[in-house]
């Protein structure tokens, strides 16, 4: 019996040192699970501002994107825009060069009218003295059927020219000229 009342002794002291050991083992237990817990709700809130951040992240980059292909955009509408108005400036310089060159022509027409005018005005002075003159030969030639038909071609002639002049200064004062059907074979009898 004492034996048994060792070995019960003992059991009871190894059950008291396993319990304890027991309890001890628990309590840590129980602390690495709490630590465990609150690493875990660390790694959580880590993890929650990890998503948030990469939402954020992916926030930004859709933006920045965005900007980019506006800008793009943007650019190619500019470079359009820059094609259109060299475009725009070639044309007009092209109608530039013509509208001078009209002009230059005008101012050549003018230039050349007014030489005519004056010339014509010359001209016509001088017809109206030989017109003058070929009329008072007329009053003077009496029977002379020769010297009379002379002057009359040369009084045709100077009316002719006389004709031509008036046309020449119409021209040089920029009136239409009048516009009439001939008969060449006529006009080249008559002279």
């Amino acid at each position: 019996a004492e034996a048994l009342l060792k070995i019960n002794d003992l059991l009871a002291r190894l059950t008291d040192g396993e319990r304890v050991l027991l309890q001890q083992r628990s309590e840590a237990a129980e602390e690495t699970i709490q630590h465990s817990n609150r690493i875990a709700g660390g790694l959580v809130v880590f993890g929650i501002v990890l998503v948030l951040g990469g939402i954020a992240l992916a926030w930004i980059i859709v933006g920045a994107v965005s900007e980019r292909a506006k800008a793009h955009a943007e650019a190619r509408a500019e470079r359009a825009r820059a094609e259109e108005l060299a475009s725009a400036v070639e044309v007009a310089t092209e109608e530039l060069k013509v509208q001078e060159a009209k002009l230059r022509q005008a101012q050549k027409m003018d230039a050349l009218g007014q030489l005519t005018g004056g010339i014509a005005h010359d001209f016509n002075n001088l017809l109206g003295i030989v017109i003058g003159n070929l009329d008072m030969l007329r009053l003077r030639a009496g029977d002379d059927r020769r010297a009379l038909e002379r002057i009359d071609d040369a009084l045709r002639a100077a009316l002719r020219g006389s004709d031509l002049t008036k046309k020449l200064l119409g021209l040089a004062q920029r009136r239409q000229p009048d516009r009439r059907i001939v008969e060449p074979n006529a006009v080249l009898a008559d002279m």
